[in-house]
């Protein structure tokens, strides 16, 4: 802002005034546009003014000095409220108090500082208590949870908080009204909460407020809903329900949109102190719409065949993709992506039925396979597919090869080419034995000094100083290495590992039944070495004990974060609060250390395989004992790279989301860059007079006359694309999705269904996936990255985890996720601490936060009380 005298700085609002057009929330911020745009209305609005949210980047760039004429026209403002009033400013005879209040051009509830009843205080000179009040909203824009909000939501332009000051309105009753009911807007009803005093208290939650429900048609009461009432007293009377609901339809009709109003009520009359849409709304209407826009896509799909779809292993690390992440991953899945090139190295041939589509589908934003792409991409050469009506009675028939013959991919050559598959089978096989013995020594001397050198390269490249052409040239490099060509050799130890634990598996629940050999062969596995997530945890540890930096830890682990595998999501290095908050969990406790937690599970390990020999005696079992102690060694060596293998897939993951939050910085999207797909990025991102865009090329419009059209109509379009796309991802996450989705029975997708239990609920059957029991208190997580305390006794509850998920273990007394298998990493960490762990679907809904459980790995049980099953009131520990 320029800091000429002439330069209007400060605008009023009231009856009858206002200063400044609603629409400029640049200057007003939400907040002032909104007491703006009432007043202009005709509506009862307490008068005050609004100082420019501009005034608040002037004072943080110099050192807390206000603009030249500020203070005057502030004076000049105030001098106009005392006149409008009929008060002065200050205590006296007829004392003016002022509310002074934050609002920015974006919506941060809570995140800035109010300070009321300014100038009560007669021991200080009320111009003084105005301007430290001033300046204190000023400052609280720069506060640790202002800017962590805004890093949080993305928030971007603005340039500071808008500062409201406003006469004090003194409520004898207030409270907030809503045009539409926020947990049902298809209700059509008005909901008012009031209560005796000031408004601040309603907002805050300090009081329980009296809920009136009200008919949006008729403004007749429904229900009455009592909170906390003084002498038994309701806050409000049926007439005045009826004048605020009368008022409220008003400012919805007016403003054209579900309004979220605050009022007060005083000496008989009603005031107005803020309204806005309803945070929310939109989101609860895109449920359903969303959910029947999906069931309309999957019967467009199946309109020829009947299909399965089975959730995928990779929606536990990768639970809720955005578009951008998405459309990366699906190629790195794709016959062509890194995917396809491990069993290229096998000596597969991956078919797809439509190129670089691959076998996966997002389904509701939740990643699914889907069994006839899959038997087409891994078993191409062959006329079998999966029986769909097996795979929804045992979805881990999708881990088994298909066996259900199709006639119809049968051509009239098959029989006579079926002595040369079975040869491919079984050269094939050997294939994998041979690969066995050498994958180690090829990813450690191959595989991991070629990503090296990829990685001093990428860091000697300034992204800035290349050209927008030149940016998206080197994503598409990076991508093609990344999710290529080093993807295929950091998943083949991993995968042929996860091959020897499920032969060695097999065998042992042949030979043992299904509990006991279960049980061993994950005895077998645990404490293994070279555990990187041990590693991570032991490195932790010793940050929280002081004897080594962060630095250091963010030198080896800075590339890692939860929910690692959305593009989206900061790496450590660059939020460096959650390792704060992780480092904070280990110095809090006073369990064992990482390393004494592992050192008991190789214990446990070293027993098992003490006792080995003679169990196989006493089963009759010797003559395996080559094959099970050869798959032991394999799994034993192998299983771990399932992590290592990640933990350097991820060292480049971090190299695209550098590229990606530069376009984005590019584009002026920021975080929204996400929303788009890749092929939008080449489609539509201006080239900076590099060249013309792929669209441009094909309809040969000239690029220097398009450019104007692209900056415009383009990117309005792309950003209302962007909006669409980001609404439905957030509304898609509130759909409970099963684990099998048969789209013969689509009616119901999305909505909640049952679990097996017992009569009254209180016994939920369950998937073991790590072995033991325990009794503690359950704690619902979704972002481990805002949890500040577990309490004691906790039982995790989440959708899935990863890596920085893992020092919520340090305290956790059992684990239960939504989705995962014995091989999942909330598994292999969770034997590592000795805690119990089983898949529940809908776990977090199901399970009230704070619910006492039991919970029986060994069985497959989840114990708790009648009160604390689903349908039971509780907040989700976030």
């Amino acid at each position: 802002m320029s800091d000429r005298a002439s330069d209007p700085m400060v605008f009023r609002f009231g009856p009858g005034v206002t200063d400044c057009d609603p629409a400029r929330t640049d200057l007003l911020g939400g907040k002032g546009a909104s007491l703006a745009a009432m007043s202009r209305a005709g509506f009862p609005v307490p008068p005050g003014f609004t100082i420019s949210a501009a005034c608040c980047e002037w004072v943080e760039q110099h050192n807390g000095e206000w603009p030249t004429d500020l203070a005057e026209q502030v004076r000049s403002a105030l001098r106009w409220l005392e006149t409008s009033t009929g008060r002065t400013f200050g205590p006296g005879a007829r004392p003016l108090f002022v509310a002074v209040r934050s609002g920015a051009a974006v919506s941060m509830p809570g995140m800035m500082d109010t300070i009321l009843n300014c100038g009560s205080d007669p021991t200080v000179e009320p111009w003084d208590a105005l301007c430290c009040a001033i300046n204190a909203v000023f400052a609280s824009w720069h506060s640790d949870r202002a800017r962590v909000y805004r890093q949080h939501h993305d928030v971007r332009g603005v340039v500071g908080t808008a500062v409201n000051v406003q006469a004090m309105f003194p409520s004898e009753r207030s409270g907030v009204l809503f045009t539409a009911n926020p947990n049902d807007p298809a209700a059509n009803e008005f909901l008012i909460e009031a209560s005796w005093g000031l408004g601040e208290v309603v907002v805050s939650g300090a009081v329980t407020p009296d809920i009136y429900v009200v008919d949006a048609a008729s403004l007749m009461t429904k229900r009455v809903i009592p909170g906390a009432r003084p002498a038994d007293e309701p806050a409000l009377s049926e007439s005045q329900v009826g004048e605020l609901a009368e008022l409220g339809r008003r400012v919805a009709t007016h403003f054209q949109t579900p309004s979220d109003i605050e009022w007060g009520i005083a000496e008989g009359q009603v005031a107005l102190l803020q309204t806005r849409t309803i945070r929310g709304l939109d989101l609860f209407e895109d449920i359903e719409r969303g959910r029947l826009e999906e069931i309309a896509r999957l019967r467009e799909l199946t309109r020829n065949a009947p299909a399965v779809w089975v959730v995928h292993n990779l929606s536990e690390t990768l639970p809720t993709p955005t578009p951008l992440t998405w459309s990366l991953v699906r190629w790195f899945m794709s016959a062509e992506g890194g995917y396809g090139q491990m069993y290229r190295m096998l000596d597969h041939r991956p078919q797809e039925r439509e190129p670089g589509v691959g076998f996966l589908e997002l389904i509701a934003g939740r990643v699914y396979v889907d069994p006839r792409r899959a038997a087409d991409f891994h078993f191409g050469g062959l006329p079998f597919d999966y029986d769909l009506d097996e795979v929804l009675r045992d979805r881990t028939a999708m881990d088994r090869p298909p066996t259900r013959f199709n006639l119809d991919r049968a051509d009239s050559l098959f029989f006579f080419r079926l002595p040369r598959i079975l040869f491919s089978s079984i050269q094939n096989a050997r294939k994998v034995k041979r690969v066995e013995q050498t994958v180690e020594a090829r990813f450690e001397k191959q595989a991991l000094p070629k990503l090296d050198e990829f990685l001093k390269a990428v860091k000697q490249l300034d992204l800035a100083t290349l050209s927008t052409h030149d940016l998206l040239t080197e994503l598409r490099r990076r991508r093609d290495f990344v999710l290529g060509e080093f993807a295929a050799e950091s998943l083949l130890p991993g995968f042929l590992g996860g091959l020897a634990h499920e032969r060695l598996r097999a065998m042992l629940v042949q030979l043992f039944g299904p509990d006991e050999g279960e049980q061993l062969a994950g005895q077998l596995t645990a404490g293994l070495s070279n555990d990187i997530t041990v590693a991570q945890n032991v490195a932790l540890f010793e940050v929280a004990a002081g004897r080594q930096s962060v630095e250091q830890f963010l030198a080896r682990f800075g590339h890692r974060a939860a929910n690692e595998m959305e593009l989206s999501q900061p790496r450590w290095r660059e939020d460096q609060l959650s390792v704060t908050r992780m480092i904070d969990r280990f110095r809090n406790s006073s369990g064992p250390s990482p390393r004494e937690r592992h050192e008991t599970q190789v214990e446990t390990r070293q027993s098992a395989f003490a006792g080995l020999s003679a169990r196989l005696v006493s089963a009759g079992g010797t003559s395996f004992s080559e094959r099970i102690l050869h798959d032991l060694q394999q799994a034993q060596l192998l299983l771990p790279y399932r992590e290592i293998g990640k933990f350097h897939l991820m060292r480049g993951y971090e190299t695209l989301r550098e590229v990606l939050v530069e376009l984005g910085g590019r584009g002026d999207w920021g975080r929204d860059v996400f929303f788009l797909n890749e092929a939008e990025l080449f489609e539509h991102l201006p080239r900076n007079g590099d060249g013309p865009t792929e669209s441009q090329e094909r309809s040969g419009i000239n690029p220097r006359i398009a450019s104007e059209a692209i900056s415009q109509a383009s990117l309005r379009n792309l950003d209302r694309r962007i909006a669409q796309r980001k609404l439905r991802w957030r509304s898609s996450q509130k759909l409970s999705l099963p684990e099998v989705i048969d789209s013969r029975r689509l009616d119901d997708l999305g909505k909640s269904s049952p679990v097996r239990a017992n009569v009254d609920g209180t016994r939920l059957e369950c998937r073991p996936i790590a072995a033991g029991t325990s009794r503690g208190v359950a704690r619902i997580v979704f972002d481990p990255n805002e949890v500040t305390d577990l309490g004691n006794d906790p039982i995790l509850i989440c959708p899935s985890t990863d890596p920085g998920w893992t020092p919520l273990f340090v305290h956790a007394k059992g684990l239960i996720v939504e989705r995962g298998g014995v091989l999942s990493h909330g598994a292999i960490v969770a034997r590592d601490f000795g805690i119990p762990a089983v898949v529940l679907e809908g776990a977090t809904r199901r399970i009230s936060e704070g619910a006492w459980i039991e919970l029986d790995a060994d069985r497959g049980l989840v114990t708790l009380g009648k009160q604390d099953i689903e349908g039971h009131s509780s907040t989700a520990r976030k």
